[in-house]
């Protein structure tokens, strides 16, 4: 896997709690953030996810056919 060099600030709470889980777990700070970064990406297609359903559900939005669908990947 490719790997990106980031600068970011965190509040010192979350530093905090990081420190700490670095040393409990033995991982590199940058394994634990990459791992929650992907569950948090996890969590938020869902929540698009649930969103969008409900909005074709209620006729706010159309339902795209599986050829739609494919035509949208594959653009």
């Amino acid at each position: 896997m490719k790997v990106q060099k980031l600068t970011l600030s965190l509040p010192e709470k979350i530093t905090q709690e990081l420190d700490l889980f670095v040393q409990e777990l033995g991982e590199k700070k940058s394994r634990i953030v990459a791992n929650a970064l992907e569950n948090y990406f996890d969590m938020l297609d869902l929540s698009i996810a649930k969103k969008r359903s409900t909005a074709v559900k209620s006729k706010k939005e159309d339902a795209l056919s599986l050829e739609q669908m494919r035509n949208e990947i594959n653009a």
